[in-house]
């Protein structure tokens, strides 16, 4: 079994744009659980984020995914003065089909993770076909945080290396006009 990656929560960093991390409260095979401030209100929050493997199978995230929604569903039922109330499933991030991995992963966006997201979307436009694929969401979490680079239409590649080409021309005309 190898090892998940922690997410990149410190206290005081903002998650998701409106929360900040105020500690952690516990972590488990799960997940990692915690307290937060919801910016906008004021109020404590928890925050959970699924904890996924490396070697997890597109089973075992869907399994693990399924679980983790089951549970928000029995969390938003509950009432009573000990318990968090459910206020937001978590799934604020978007598509995991435009999701840089770190995302993915639960660290804050970064102006990295907003290029991965642009680089993602231009080859979409370029290729009139999503850049990282999959059957379902958990299929293209695992895509995205596989060990293979976002593949590159070879028309491209070969576009570009004679764009490059004809810009740079050979080395013995290079920079003439």
């Amino acid at each position: 079994m190898t090892s998940a990656r922690e997410p990149s929560l410190t206290i005081g960093s903002i998650f998701q744009g409106g929360y900040e991390i105020v500690s952690q409260l516990g972590a488990g095979r799960f997940g990692w659980v915690y307290k937060a401030r919801q910016l906008s209100t004021g109020q404590d929050v928890a925050i959970k984020i699924l904890r996924l493997l490396l070697d997890d199978t597109a089973a075992d995230v869907e399994n693990q995914s399924a679980r983790f929604r089951r549970e928000m569903r029995l969390c938003a039922g509950l009432s009573h003065p000990n318990i968090v109330k459910l206020i937001d499933s978590g799934e604020v991030m978007g598509t995991p089909c435009y999701a840089a991995p770190e995302q993915l992963r639960g660290g804050a966006p970064t102006t990295r993770s907003d290029l991965y997201s642009w680089g993602l979307i231009f080859l979409e436009c370029l290729t009139g076909e999503l850049a990282v694929g999959g059957g379902s969401g958990p299929d293209v979490i695992m895509r995205q945080l596989g060990p293979e680079p976002v593949s590159i239409p070879a028309w491209l590649c070969k576009r570009r290396a004679a764009s490059t080409r004809s810009r740079c021309g050979s080395g013995s005309t290079a920079g003439a006009s």
